[in-house]
Protein backbone atom coordinates (compact mmCIF):
# COMPACT_ATOMS: atom_id res chain seq x y z
CA UNK A 1 0.00 0.00 0.00
CA UNK A 2 1.41 3.52 -0.83
CA UNK A 3 0.51 5.96 1.57
CA UNK A 4 1.28 9.67 1.24
CA UNK A 5 1.73 11.40 4.38
CA UNK A 6 1.57 14.99 5.13
CA UNK A 7 2.48 17.45 8.16
CA UNK A 8 1.70 20.75 8.60
CA UNK A 9 0.81 21.10 12.49
CA UNK A 10 4.02 22.68 13.76
CA UNK A 11 7.02 25.28 12.33
CA UNK A 12 8.25 22.49 9.93
CA UNK A 13 5.75 21.52 6.94
CA UNK A 14 6.38 18.15 5.26
CA UNK A 15 5.65 15.33 3.23
CA UNK A 16 6.65 11.64 2.65
CA UNK A 17 5.76 8.38 0.43
CA UNK A 18 5.78 5.30 1.71
CA UNK A 19 5.07 1.94 0.26
CA UNK A 20 4.21 -0.83 2.87
CA UNK A 21 7.53 -0.87 5.55
CA UNK A 22 9.85 1.25 3.21
CA UNK A 23 10.08 4.75 3.06
CA UNK A 24 10.67 6.06 -1.00
CA UNK A 25 10.91 9.74 -0.36
CA UNK A 26 10.32 12.35 2.21
CA UNK A 27 10.89 15.94 2.56
CA UNK A 28 10.77 18.16 5.75
CA UNK A 29 11.08 21.89 5.41
CA UNK A 30 11.50 24.51 8.13
CA UNK A 31 11.90 27.93 6.78
CA UNK A 32 9.78 31.32 6.78
CA UNK A 33 7.63 31.01 3.93
CA UNK A 34 4.42 30.18 5.30
CA UNK A 35 2.50 26.25 5.12
CA UNK A 36 0.20 27.51 2.77
CA UNK A 37 2.63 28.94 0.24
CA UNK A 38 5.40 25.70 0.57
CA UNK A 39 2.86 22.42 1.06
CA UNK A 40 1.74 22.03 -2.63
CA UNK A 41 5.79 22.95 -3.70
CA UNK A 42 7.23 20.03 -1.66
CA UNK A 43 4.21 17.71 -2.48
CA UNK A 44 5.25 18.03 -6.28
CA UNK A 45 8.62 17.44 -5.44
CA UNK A 46 8.33 14.14 -3.94
CA UNK A 47 6.02 12.46 -6.85
CA UNK A 48 8.99 14.31 -8.72
CA UNK A 49 11.41 12.43 -6.48
CA UNK A 50 9.73 9.08 -7.52
CA UNK A 51 8.52 9.73 -10.86
CA UNK A 52 5.24 9.00 -9.61
CA UNK A 53 1.69 10.58 -9.68
CA UNK A 54 -1.32 10.84 -7.05
CA UNK A 55 -3.19 8.57 -9.13
CA UNK A 56 -0.68 5.52 -7.79
CA UNK A 57 -1.23 6.72 -3.84
CA UNK A 58 -3.67 4.20 -2.18
CA UNK A 59 -4.49 6.54 1.08
CA UNK A 60 -3.40 10.01 2.73
CA UNK A 61 -2.30 10.25 5.78
CA UNK A 62 -2.54 13.99 7.76
CA UNK A 63 -1.54 15.24 10.74
CA UNK A 64 -4.59 16.67 12.58
CA UNK A 65 -3.26 18.22 15.82
CA UNK A 66 -2.55 19.18 18.47
CA UNK A 67 -0.48 22.27 17.48
CA UNK A 68 -0.56 25.36 15.22
CA UNK A 69 -4.70 25.86 14.58
CA UNK A 70 -3.61 27.63 11.51
CA UNK A 71 -0.91 24.63 10.17
CA UNK A 72 -3.87 22.24 11.28
CA UNK A 73 -6.49 23.84 8.82
CA UNK A 74 -3.41 23.91 6.03
CA UNK A 75 -2.75 20.33 6.64
CA UNK A 76 -6.23 18.79 6.64
CA UNK A 77 -7.48 21.34 3.78
CA UNK A 78 -4.74 20.23 1.58
CA UNK A 79 -4.91 16.70 1.97
CA UNK A 80 -9.09 16.60 1.71
CA UNK A 81 -8.39 19.06 -1.58
CA UNK A 82 -6.37 15.58 -2.94
CA UNK A 83 -8.28 13.07 -2.13
CA UNK A 84 -11.65 14.43 -3.31
CA UNK A 85 -9.52 15.06 -6.50
CA UNK A 86 -8.58 11.63 -7.39
CA UNK A 87 -11.37 9.91 -4.74
CA UNK A 88 -8.20 8.45 -2.44
CA UNK A 89 -9.07 7.61 1.05
CA UNK A 90 -7.95 9.74 3.64
CA UNK A 91 -7.34 9.33 8.00
CA UNK A 92 -6.22 11.77 10.47
CA UNK A 93 -3.07 10.99 12.52
CA UNK A 94 -2.47 12.66 15.83
CA UNK A 95 0.42 14.72 15.71
CA UNK A 96 1.58 13.38 19.44
CA UNK A 97 1.23 10.32 17.97
CA UNK A 98 2.78 10.46 14.97
CA UNK A 99 6.06 12.17 17.53
CA UNK A 100 6.04 9.40 19.58
CA UNK A 101 6.38 6.53 16.06
CA UNK A 102 9.48 8.64 15.64
CA UNK A 103 11.17 6.77 18.96
CA UNK A 104 10.82 3.34 17.94
CA UNK A 105 13.28 1.17 20.23
CA UNK A 106 12.74 3.35 22.72
CA UNK A 107 12.29 0.76 26.00
CA UNK A 108 10.69 3.11 28.39
CA UNK A 109 7.53 5.68 28.04
CA UNK A 110 7.71 8.16 25.11
CA UNK A 111 5.94 11.44 26.18
CA UNK A 112 5.92 14.17 22.99
CA UNK A 113 5.34 17.40 23.67
CA UNK A 114 4.09 20.73 22.46
CA UNK A 115 3.59 24.29 23.97
CA UNK A 116 -0.06 25.00 24.08
CA UNK A 117 0.73 28.35 25.86
CA UNK A 118 -1.63 29.55 28.74
CA UNK A 119 1.26 27.36 31.33
CA UNK A 120 0.11 24.17 29.62
CA UNK A 121 1.57 21.54 26.88
CA UNK A 122 0.05 19.42 24.74
CA UNK A 123 0.79 15.67 25.57
CA UNK A 124 0.38 12.09 25.95
CA UNK A 125 1.84 8.91 26.95
CA UNK A 126 3.10 6.27 24.79
CA UNK A 127 5.24 2.62 24.86
CA UNK A 128 6.18 0.64 22.00
CA UNK A 129 5.63 -2.99 22.72
CA UNK A 130 6.73 -5.96 20.13
CA UNK A 131 7.63 -2.74 17.99
CA UNK A 132 3.94 -1.27 17.91
CA UNK A 133 3.38 1.72 19.43
CA UNK A 134 0.22 1.68 22.08
CA UNK A 135 -1.50 4.29 22.88
CA UNK A 136 -1.03 4.97 26.32
CA UNK A 137 -3.18 8.41 27.66
CA UNK A 138 -5.69 10.40 25.17
CA UNK A 139 -4.02 13.48 23.99
CA UNK A 140 -4.55 16.40 26.71
CA UNK A 141 -3.17 20.18 27.48
CA UNK A 142 -2.19 20.43 31.03
CA UNK A 143 0.31 22.07 33.16
CA UNK A 144 3.49 20.67 33.84
CA UNK A 145 3.00 20.31 37.18
CA UNK A 146 0.44 17.93 36.17
CA UNK A 147 2.47 16.33 34.36
CA UNK A 148 5.22 15.26 36.95
CA UNK A 149 2.57 13.69 38.85
CA UNK A 150 1.38 11.67 36.35
CA UNK A 151 4.79 10.38 34.81
CA UNK A 152 5.65 9.48 38.76
CA UNK A 153 3.67 6.50 37.97
CA UNK A 154 4.82 4.74 35.96
CA UNK A 155 8.42 2.47 37.03
CA UNK A 156 10.18 2.95 33.33
CA UNK A 157 11.96 5.81 31.97
CA UNK A 158 10.42 9.00 31.07
CA UNK A 159 12.03 10.50 27.10
CA UNK A 160 10.62 13.72 26.41
CA UNK A 161 9.98 14.39 22.80
CA UNK A 162 8.78 16.70 20.45
CA UNK A 163 9.82 19.85 19.00
CA UNK A 164 9.22 21.66 22.84
CA UNK A 165 10.51 19.20 24.83
CA UNK A 166 13.63 21.19 25.07
CA UNK A 167 12.30 24.06 26.99
CA UNK A 168 10.67 21.92 29.90
CA UNK A 169 12.85 19.28 29.87
CA UNK A 170 15.18 20.86 32.96
CA UNK A 171 12.04 21.43 35.04
CA UNK A 172 10.59 18.31 34.47
CA UNK A 173 13.99 16.79 35.29
CA UNK A 174 14.84 18.87 38.21
CA UNK A 175 11.42 18.38 40.10
CA UNK A 176 10.59 14.62 38.73
CA UNK A 177 12.32 11.26 40.60
CA UNK A 178 12.08 9.63 37.56
CA UNK A 179 15.03 9.03 34.61
CA UNK A 180 14.03 11.56 32.56
CA UNK A 181 15.62 11.67 29.23
CA UNK A 182 15.12 13.93 26.28
CA UNK A 183 15.02 13.06 22.70
CA UNK A 184 17.72 13.74 20.08
CA UNK A 185 16.51 16.98 18.17
CA UNK A 186 16.56 15.33 14.48
CA UNK A 187 13.80 13.10 16.32
CA UNK A 188 11.86 15.92 18.13
CA UNK A 189 10.39 16.97 14.68
CA UNK A 190 7.40 16.10 13.30
CA UNK A 191 8.36 13.11 10.30
CA UNK A 192 5.72 12.68 7.81
CA UNK A 193 7.01 9.41 7.06
CA UNK A 194 5.71 8.78 10.98
CA UNK A 195 2.38 10.01 10.03
CA UNK A 196 2.12 7.67 7.26
CA UNK A 197 3.16 4.81 9.23
CA UNK A 198 0.72 5.64 11.96
CA UNK A 199 -1.92 5.69 9.41
CA UNK A 200 -1.53 1.87 8.86
CA UNK A 201 -3.67 0.80 11.88
CA UNK A 202 -6.30 3.82 10.86
CA UNK A 203 -9.49 2.64 8.92
CA UNK A 204 -9.32 5.18 5.98
CA UNK A 205 -12.38 6.91 4.67
CA UNK A 206 -13.43 10.14 3.29
CA UNK A 207 -13.90 12.47 6.22
CA UNK A 208 -11.40 13.35 8.92
CA UNK A 209 -11.75 16.17 11.95
CA UNK A 210 -9.34 18.14 13.91
CA UNK A 211 -7.61 17.15 17.06
CA UNK A 212 -7.33 20.78 18.69
CA UNK A 213 -7.60 19.12 21.90
CA UNK A 214 -8.50 22.58 23.56
CA UNK A 215 -10.56 25.20 22.24
CA UNK A 216 -8.39 28.36 20.42
CA UNK A 217 -8.17 31.57 22.43
CA UNK A 218 -10.88 33.34 19.55
CA UNK A 219 -13.25 30.25 20.31
CA UNK A 220 -13.17 30.95 24.62
CA UNK A 221 -13.51 34.91 24.43
CA UNK A 222 -16.53 34.28 21.63
CA UNK A 223 -18.33 31.99 24.08
CA UNK A 224 -17.76 34.00 26.99
CA UNK A 225 -19.28 37.13 25.55
CA UNK A 226 -22.41 35.36 23.64
CA UNK A 227 -22.68 32.02 25.93
CA UNK A 228 -22.46 30.03 23.02
CA UNK A 229 -20.19 28.08 20.66
CA UNK A 230 -18.81 29.64 17.48
CA UNK A 231 -20.19 26.49 16.00
CA UNK A 232 -24.08 26.60 17.61
CA UNK A 233 -27.09 28.18 15.16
Amino acid sequence: MKILGIDASTQTAGVAIIEDEVLKSEIIINNDITHSQKLMVIIDQVFKNLDMTLDEIDGIAVTIGPGSFTGVRIGMATALGLSRAKNIPIAGVSTLEALAMNNKGFSGIICPMQDARRDQIYTAFFEFENDELIRLTSDMAISIDEFIDRIEKYDKSILLAGPDADKFYNSIKDKSNKDVQLVAFNLGLPRPSSVAYVSRNREFGKIIKPNYVRKSQAETSYEEIHGKSVFDD
